[in-house]
């Protein structure tokens, strides 16, 4: 959403150009350097709110991930 891929209401444009490509997933071995993932926006400003969010989102550590299951619950 904060790329412009989204809306938070009906009303809102969605822009087909915008989103998120992630060349890694959780648990890879990442060098110094590598990129983690791709931002795609119209605008600056929209491009800076989604890096902020996916820098927050990241975390990076010596340490491997645990692993974690594909499907958290499942709702009927």
């Amino acid at each position: 959403m904060e790329l412009g891929a989204g809306r938070s209401r009906k009303e809102d444009r969605v822009d087909p150009a915008a989103g998120v490509l992630l060349r890694k997933r959780r648990g890879d071995e990442v060098r110094a350097g590598e990129v983690l993932a791709e931002l795609h926006a119209s605008d600056r400003a929209r491009l800076d709110a989604g890096e902020a969010r996916l820098r927050a989102a990241v975390v990076l550590s010596d340490e491997p991930a645990g692993a974690q299951p594909l499907v958290f619950e499942r709702l009927l």
